[in-house]
């Protein structure tokens, strides 16, 4: 055994211990449903320079489970995007709560007469959150990329690995503030070494106005990413700016 790792061994058995395990959903439950919506548009340098995209999207939440789909259009490309959630172990400590979880993704992308492309994506989560508002998540995993050429009849295959880092801080009246870097977005998915950073603001808004507990949640993004971030000097791919939002049902 690598004896770097015995201290963290060492720490995860007791913290394990107090974990608790989030139950399944109770017979009668009802998810939290919303439907998602986004317009971006990109700016005028990188591979796909002014091109407005449209995106709608539906996902769940139930118990510790939960589940989406999005689809994206745009010029001669079209996205599909599948995920799915589970998050079992629940620990709380001096004023937070960490989640402990997997998820899951699936997605493909068609280039009209050019490729078509699968992505998938296994991850292990965790996150926390404390009652001042602020939460941070941390994703790690493994990926695996199939891409057909068309005018080759070929396939290339790559695997490689994925990790997501978010931090941000939701008020009582329902403002929300993040940041993340990542190694893909919703709809991109390239190989490891070329993160997408994106700035984001939200509101929440019920029949009163602004509130925690909003259904009605509008947002701007803005999204950077870049090209062999870490093995040369960094080029800035593409700059998108997007306004998004999400509606309970």
């Amino acid at each position: 055994m690598n004896c770097k790792l015995l201290p963290l061994i060492l720490w995860m058995i007791p913290a394990l211990s107090f974990a608790e395990w989030h139950p399944l959903p109770s017979e009668g439950e009802k998810p939290a449903q919303f439907v998602e919506y986004a317009l971006t548009r990109n700016g005028s340098f990188g591979l796909e320079r002014d091109c407005t995209f449209g995106a709608l999207g539906y996902r769940f939440t139930l118990g510790p489970c939960g589940a989406g789909a999005q689809f994206q259009t745009g010029g001669a490309v079209s996205d599909i995007t599948l995920n799915a959630l589970w998050e079992p172990l629940k620990l709380a400590a001096r004023r937070s709560l960490w989640t402990l979880g997997v998820e899951s993704i699936y997605h493909y992308q068609h280039y009209s007469g050019v490729y078509g492309e699968h992505d998938g994506i296994s991850y292990l989560t965790i996150r926390r959150e404390n009652k001042t508002g602020f939460y941070f998540e941390l994703k790690n995993g493994l990926t695996i990329k199939n891409a057909r050429i068309y005018a080759l009849n070929e396939s290339v295959q790559n695997f490689s690995t994925a990790a997501y880092v978010k931090a941000g801080k939701i008020w009582k009246n329902g403002i929300e503030v993040y940041a993340s870097a990542s190694s893909h977005d919703r709809f991109r998915y390239p190989l490891f070494l070329a993160p997408k950073n994106i700035l984001g603001l939200s509101f929440a808004f019920d029949e009163n106005g602004l509130s925690a507990d909003g259904f009605f949640r509008p947002g701007i993004e803005l999204e950077v990413g870049s090209t062999d971030f870490f093995a040369a000097s960094t080029y800035i791919n593409c700059v998108q700016l997007r306004l998004l939002g999400s509606i309970r049902l």
